[in-house]
């Protein structure tokens, strides 16, 4: 048989838990308790969990707190990779410093460690959370519910770091613009290959939104749609789209400035351009993102080439995005359209009420002079001019007058439609009493013809 926690005899999980939580001989955890409590009776083939809106809050605050864990170990990571690769470009500095850079590659292999084992307990807890939520039953686990293999994948992309003991490992490339051999270390490459891990960030954004909130899950839950990451940025992209936007473009030019800076210093003795400081780096990436291209600085490898076709339609993309965002920005809201109309129309009245004042005060003056100086015939043609100039202002106020108050609207066309009906059916009505009328002389006519 099913049952439900609804329709069977036992109570509430979340219930349970706090009337046993105030008992001070009660021991158990609360996961624990969970566990217990969702478990199917022998009797049971189906059970069907209803949700608790205060466990599926718990586990969401403990998936909150995986995604900001994560986060913060895949920034540190990436912040130890990458002083790795400064302290290993430069042969003089890594032998003067060879016990920072030791310490670098350590500290970056503890925190991937700790990040890998962060993002097995990150979907351990979403699993959690999917379940409180029913969107999973408590007997699915990471195979049944498909989530093993973006583990696995998941684990693969963030455990690549730079490790101690490659950091000597070169690989040399040539250049055919200046015809020169150059090579890049190991760790350079692995470096840029940790940028990945920023889709942390757009998760912890998400997840502290109040767009993943119990309440928009459960309204999300009601009108069949999933409030996830995507949404949340969507969400974001709708109502904040300035510091959305702001954010894409930093962040863009930072991520680029990066690349550009580790694949195209190894020629800054061949090309002249120092991409070494990070300023031209940056510099490159702004004057590329927004599509202006001086020409002072430019990639010459293929790798930097790459990026920088990537930088430009990711710049493409930012300012389309800001342009709709302005536009949107400068529109009237209904409130603002419906106070601008009343506004126009008020002065429209003032000036309506001016010109026909002018258009009076002319006919009187014209008229004036046409009967008590007819002879004065320039006089009367100035004045005719000026009756002639103010009728057609006011000739053309009227187009104004329509657009104002809307005269060429879905219902003023209808009631014109009702209006020619009711006019036709009038001359309907009147034609028919005249054929009324000539059959009626007719019959009256021809008993006199017949006699």
């Amino acid at each position: 048989m099913i049952q439900s926690s609804a329709t069977s005899g036992r109570q509430n999980p979340g219930e349970n838990f706090r009337l046993l939580n105030g008992n001070p001989g009660y021991g158990k955890t609360k996961a624990s308790y969970l566990r217990h409590q969702t478990t199917s009776r022998p009797g049971d083939l189906i059970y069907i969990q209803s949700e608790d809106i205060n466990i599926t809050s718990v586990q969401f605050e403990k998936l909150k707190s995986a995604e900001i864990i994560c986060a913060a170990l895949a920034i540190a990571g990436f912040a130890c990779g990458a002083i790795c690769d400064d302290l290993t470009f430069n042969s003089s500095i890594y032998k003067s410093k060879k016990s920072q850079v030791t310490i670098s590659y350590i500290f970056c292999t503890i925190t991937t460690a700790l990040l890998l084992g962060a993002i097995c307990w990150r979907t351990h807890r979403e699993l959690k959370w999917e379940q409180a939520k029913g969107i999973f039953s408590y007997q699915d686990d990471f195979i049944s519910t498909g989530k093993f293999k973006w583990l696995i994948m998941e684990i693969i992309i963030n455990a690549v770091h730079p490790v101690y003991g490659f950091e000597d490992y070169q690989f040399s490339t040539y250049n055919n613009v200046y015809n020169v051999d150059y090579s890049y270390t190991y760790t350079s490459i692995v470096t840029v290959w940790m940028l990945i891990r920023i889709y942390h960030l757009i998760r912890v954004a998400s997840v502290i939104s109040v767009y993943r909130s119990g309440r928009v899950q459960r309204l999300c839950q009601m009108t069949g749609s999933y409030a996830g990451s995507w949404f949340a940025v969507k969400c974001m992209m709708k109502d904040t789209p300035v510091y959305l936007l702001s954010a894409m473009i930093i962040g863009g030019i930072f991520t680029h400035a990066f690349c550009l800076r580790i694949f195209e210093r190894p020629l800054d003795d061949y090309t002249g351009k120092i991409f070494g400081e990070y300023g031209n780096s940056m510099w490159c990436a702004i004057i590329t993102m927004t599509t202006v291209g001086y020409g002072d600085y430019f990639p010459v490898t293929s790798a930097g080439r790459l990026f920088d076709v990537l930088a430009c339609i990711w710049g493409v993309l930012c300012v389309s995005l800001m342009v709709i965002t302005l536009t949107n920005m400068l529109m009237l809201d209904a409130g603002q359209q419906t106070s601008l109309t009343i506004l126009n129309r008020l002065w429209f009245k003032e000036e309506l009420k001016q010109l026909a004042a002018f258009v009076l005060t002319s006919a009187v003056r014209y008229r004036y002079y046409v009967r008590h100086y007819p002879d004065k015939r320039r006089k009367i043609a100035i004045q005719l001019g000026r009756f002639r100039h103010y009728f057609n202002d006011f000739q053309s106020f009227k187009i104004k007058q329509r657009t104002l108050y809307d005269f060429d609207s879905f219902e003023d066309r209808i009631e014109r439609k009702m209006i020619d009906v009711i006019e036709d059916s009038e001359t309907i009505e009147e034609t028919k009493k005249e054929i009324d009328g000539i059959i009626e002389y007719l019959e009256a006519k021809i008993p006199d013809l017949a006699k």
